[in-house]
């Protein structure tokens, strides 16, 4: 089971929160809070493209932030393994 999370990650993702806009967008009509003052399509478009952009900013921009990081910390002599002379394969080990 674990395995298959794994495998099928995004899948499992977009299905989860399809699940949960459905769930959400039918407790909307059943039990709204309030009257509405803007169509439901444009608020929907506007939350579904704010969501978009949020899922590529994690996707593609904190992976770079960290490879980033990296490279300033072994350039600047940051860390832990910069401070002890330790083989590549010694330091992969413990990593992973």
């Amino acid at each position: 089971m674990n395995m298959f999370i794994i495998d099928k990650e995004i899948s499992v993702r977009l299905g989860v929160f399809c699940l949960v806009f459905i769930a959400m967008a039918i407790w909307e009509k059943m039990r709204p809070r309030r009257l509405l003052t803007a169509p439901k399509g444009k608020r929907w478009a506007i939350n579904l493209s704010i969501t978009l952009m949020n899922a590529l900013v994690i996707r593609l921009l904190f992976p770079l932030a960290a490879v980033g990081s990296a490279l300033i910390a072994e350039e600047r002599k940051w860390g832990l393994f910069n401070q002890f002379a330790a083989d590549n394969w010694i330091v992969g080990i413990i990593v992973s």
